[in-house]
């Protein structure tokens, strides 16, 4: 049996639903924290079981008839919470016999200093040490959070971000989904590592260009310091506590982070993900999961 654990979240219940309809036939359970939230998922079959991290006699009695596991990481924004949090639950799903679990974590965190990212890969290798099988989906900047970069330059007449000139592959879930589904639904993806990334990568410059065409107006990319993007966040009402990990996202664009587009997502599905370009179109269209 497969268990996809945090069904109710964005990119969960897009899983959910391109397994469903890439295997309907196969039993499926999803644990929730609320398991009322995922009442219609129950209408359709699935068994749908409570649990939470941070309770492992529910993850245990979750993991029951499990062998194949998606494990989605915990949204602590501490990452050494986030490793704290996720190592007992890998520990547990091995104690219960799962033979293989499927992690989403980060792309591209080799060489940087920024232990938000680079928790995804500790939670990972503490994984392999428990001796279970397993498969490390790499997932690359959202398109949505891109997007955003685009809403806001449009509203403040230019994108200033310190990024200099790096280049991003932000991704869909909507793309994400169908290739995460595919290891889930499929044998032979055990012992590997897929980056899940959009098809091309782009510029800030560009990134301008689409707000201008957005803005019906020239919006101009300024590539811009660290000490001007943390005063720019403040006045925009970001809470000065979350500032670093901001600054962080940017020192690691700089650094090549979600920069590099691969094949993985047209390799394990059939089709390529979408223009990136496209993708942030989508989202601020509004058409986009």
């Amino acid at each position: 049996m497969l268990l996809i654990t945090g069904a109710n979240g964005k990119l969960g219940r897009v899983i959910v639903e391109e397994v469903l309809r890439r295997a309907p036939d196969a039993p499926l359970a999803v644990s929730v924290r609320d398991a009322s939230a995922a009442a219609d998922l129950a209408a359709r079959g699935v068994d749908v079981r409570q649990a939470d991290y941070h309770d492992l006699d529910s993850i245990r009695a979750a993991l029951a008839g499990v062998d194949r596991l998606l494990l989605m990481p915990t949204p602590a924004p501490d990452p050494d919470a986030r490793v704290a949090e996720m190592i007992p639950v890998a520990q547990a799903a091995a104690e219960v016999g799962v033979k293989h679990i499927v992690y989403p974590g980060a792309a591209e965190v080799e060489g940087l200093d920024f232990p938000l990212l680079s928790s995804h890969t500790r939670v990972y290798d503490a994984i392999v040490a428990t001796g279970v099988q397993a498969t490390h989906l790499r997932v690359n900047i959202y398109a949505e959070l891109i997007a955003g970069e685009v809403t806001g330059a449009v509203a403040a007449g230019e994108l200033a971000a310190p990024v200099n000139g790096a280049r991003v592959a932000p991704v869909l879930r909507e793309d994400i989904a169908p290739a995460i589904a595919a290891v889930l639904t499929q044998d032979g993806h055990e012992g590997k590592t897929y980056d899940l990334t959009g098809q091309d990568a782009v510029s800030w410059s560009q990134l301008a260009e689409l707000a201008s065409a957005r803005a019906g107006k020239p919006v101009p990319y300024r590539s811009i310091d660290d000490t001007e993007a943390a005063a720019r966040l403040e006045a925009a009402g970001i809470p000065a506590p979350f500032v670093p990990a901001m600054l962080g996202f940017y020192a690691a664009y700089r650094a090549g982070w979600s920069g590099t587009p691969s094949g993985h997502i047209e390799q394990l599905t059939g089709r390529p993900a979408t223009p990136t370009l496209d993708a942030i179109g989508a989202v601020l269209d509004g058409t986009a999961k």
